[in-house]
Formats: C-alpha cells, structure tokens, sequence
C-alpha cells in the first residue's frame, strides 16, 4: 500500500532531524487532537512542527491556536509544508546556532509567525 503524501513528507523531516542529530518526538495521533506532528530540540530551544502535505492542505482552528500558544509561550510553532521546507531548514540550522528575536525569525522564514 502506498503512503500518504504527508507521511512521505514526515518521513523527509524526520531524516533530517536525524542527520543533524537534532533531539525530536514524533507524536501519535490516535488520542492527541490538533498536537503537532513533531516536538523538537534545536539548539535547547522548543520546537513544534505541524506537517501538512501541500500549502493546499486543511489547516483546524485548533491546530493554529496551539502553536500560537508555543509562540506565545517562548517555543517555536511552526505550520510546516514541503513548499516553505527549505525555508524552515535555513530557520532550524539558525536557531541551532543562536537565538533569533522573533523580527529574525519571520525575516528567516519569509512567512507569518501565528500570533
């Protein structure tokens, strides 16, 4: 049986994460509603990734309100697809190395950060 796009996507993630040898869970999705996909360490700072196969793909209310609670909170939520994944890498390998002010992060990522 063929995988879904988004777990082909997730597969793609998570074997970066492992090459930059960069801490992460994957969550399981059978009794967690709107968590994100993947909660990683980068650099000791918190990290969560929601994955979605294409910029096309539903995106719940809910999912949007949690990781705009980790923004708020001081972490990183991130809405993740394969159209903006090369720009998340560039953000990720930065924030490995520093912590960027939030202005750095959307100026990183080219994109909103949730408020």
């Amino acid at each position: 049986m063929a995988q879904k796009e988004e777990t082909l996507f997730q597969n793609r993630v998570q074997n970066y994460l492992k090459a930059k040898k960069w801490k992460y869970i994957k969550v399981q999705q059978i009794a967690l509603i709107a968590d994100p996909d993947l909660v990683v360490c980068v650099g000791g700072r918190y990290v969560e990734l929601e994955l979605k196969a294409s910029i096309k793909s539903r995106v719940e209310k809910l999912q949007v309100h949690k990781l705009s609670l980790t923004n708020k909170g001081g972490g990183y939520g991130l809405l993740v697809y394969p159209e903006n994944w090369d720009a998340v890498k560039i953000f990720l390998g930065n924030l490995s190395k520093r912590k960027l002010k939030r202005q750095e992060v959307e100026e990183c990522l080219k994109l909103p950060i949730l408020n």
